[in-house]
C-alpha cells in the first residue's frame, strides 16, 4: 500500500524540506544524528497535518466572512435597481405592497432600464402603456 521508507531518513527529510519548505513544529528527529524513529516521524507528520488543517480552516472562515460581507454590501444596490412589470388586472398597482426580496434574482442585464434614472425609449413606452390603461 505504502511506498517503502527511504534507507536514510535524514537525507529524505532534508530533501522534503528543500522541495516543500520547512515543516512547522519541532524537528527533533533531524537532530538525533540519524537515529530518528518511525514514531518520531509519524508524530512530526501528524503535527504538520494538524497545522495545515488549522490554517486551511482559518482561511475558509475568512473567505466565508468576506463573501457574506460582499453579499450584504451588494443587496441595497440590487434592491434599488428593480424594474416592476405590473399588469393592471384587478385594479391600481400599489407599489407599497411589493415584496422586493422576492425579486432578488434579477440582475442589471435582465432589466430594461434603470429605475433610478428612468428615461429613454423603454421608459417612455412603459409610461405610455400605463397612462393608456383602461383601469385608471
Amino acid at each position: 500500500m505504502f511506498p517503502p521508507l527511504p534507507s536514510q531518513p535524514i537525507e529524505h527529510t532534508f530533501s522534503v524540506m528543500v522541495q516543500h519548505g520547512a515543516l512547522k513544529g519541532s524537528m527533533n528527529f533531524v537532530t538525533t544524528g540519524g537515529k530518528a524513529t518511525m514514531k518520531d516521524m509519524d508524530e512530526q507528520h501528524k503535527l504538520a497535518m494538524a497545522n495545515l488543517a488549522k490554517s486551511h480552516e482559518e482561511d475558509l472562515e475568512k473567505c466565508k466572512v468576506n463573501t457574506m460581507q460582499s453579499f450584504q454590501d451588494y443587496l441595497p444596490y440590487l434592491k434599488s435597481n428593480f424594474l416592476l412589470h405590473a399588469q393592471m388586472v384587478g385594479g391600481l398597482f400599489d407599489a407599497r405592497k411589493v415584496n422586493f426580496d422576492a425579486l432578488s434574482h434579477l440582475t442589471n442585464t435582465q432589466l430594461d432600464f434603470d429605475i433610478r434614472f428612468s428615461f429613454g425609449a423603454t421608459w417612455e413606452e412603459f409610461v405610455e402603456n400605463w397612462k393608456n390603461s383602461s383601469r385608471l
